[in-house]
């Protein structure tokens, strides 16, 4: 983990908690936005914690297309887990923390998994589920993948780890690691998920 300068946060109502940055492979061509951190990551000090439900479901997801957390970078909107709920003014504190972190990485792709990290790297308040897995531009050069929160995932039967599998596909497909080629015991019905 990266410390971050924590200028930014002076008025912040999150200042002075555990701040958590993001980890993982600081040249990587892939890189997973979270929302914030969880109790579990807090623990860890790591977003998507490998002791949590919503770190195996990223494993489990990684291990699908044939990727590690040593493959890519993880990171997080908010960096101290909220006890309440967040005010506008602590998310932009956080994005001008962010804007730091990935300064210097210079991702192909980017996953932002739910609706924050969505409208961090967008500026739009909706649409994370419209556009799941429509690989769009971004004006600093990567291409932005859509995909819900592991939460939200785990939540839904059936859903399991198809849709950020198929993020990282794409993201794949995007990036220097190359064209994603489907191991042989592949479940060919993630390419029409």
């Amino acid at each position: 983990n990266r410390m971050l300068d924590s200028k930014h946060c002076t008025n912040c109502t999150l200042k002075g908690n555990t701040q958590i940055t993001g980890s993982g492979n600081t040249a990587a061509d892939i890189i997973l936005i979270s929302e914030f951190p969880k109790d579990a990551d807090i623990r860890a000090k790591q977003i998507f914690s490998t002791g949590s439900k919503q770190g195996k479901f990223v494993d489990e997801s990684l291990s699908r297309v044939g990727l590690t957390r040593e493959d890519i970078y993880i990171t997080s909107v908010v960096k101290c887990r909220p006890s309440n709920d967040l005010r506008d003014s602590d998310i932009k504190c956080c994005q001008k923390l962010l804007d730091e972190e990935l300064k210097g990485l210079n991702p192909s792709a980017v996953i932002p998994l739910g609706g924050m990290p969505y409208k961090y790297l967008t500026g739009k308040d909706a649409g994370v589920f419209m556009n799941t897995n429509i690989p769009t531009q971004h004006s600093k050069g990567f291409t932005v993948i859509p995909c819900a929160s592991p939460s939200y995932y785990i939540q839904q039967e059936g859903s399991k780890t198809d849709k950020l599998a198929r993020s990282l596909e794409i993201a794949m497909n995007y990036s220097d690691i190359g064209e994603y080629e489907a191991p042989e015991s592949y479940d060919y019905r993630l390419l029409n998920s």
